[in-house]
């Protein structure tokens, strides 16, 4: 149980949404962090092969979905329902 204290060990941003980009920011968050085995937590948007690339750096680290991309996906599938578009359709305006 935490004691209501925390630490960011990285921010990452990356362009290659690859397993290949993605493995490279989890190297580099677990090469600049000695104390990368303590890593409790780690959050990240909706992205499936984000959380199984992280999953496999942080093994013990429990995966959290940020709550901006969560609440930003629920209200873009809400609009499309509301007025009947696509979700491609919806990307193109």
């Amino acid at each position: 149980m935490g004691i209501g204290q925390s630490q960011i060990i990285s921010c990452c941003v990356t362009s290659l949404e690859t397993d290949e980009g993605m493995t490279a920011m989890a190297n580099a968050s677990k090469k600049h962090n000695p104390r990368r085995d303590r890593v409790a937590m780690v959050m990240m948007d909706k992205d499936m092969l984000e959380r199984t690339v992280f999953g496999r750096a942080f093994p013990n680290a429990t995966m959290h979905l940020n709550l901006f991309h969560v609440l930003r996906t629920f209200r873009r599938q809400k609009m499309c329902e509301k007025f009947g578009i696509m979700s491609g359709e919806r990307d193109l305006a």
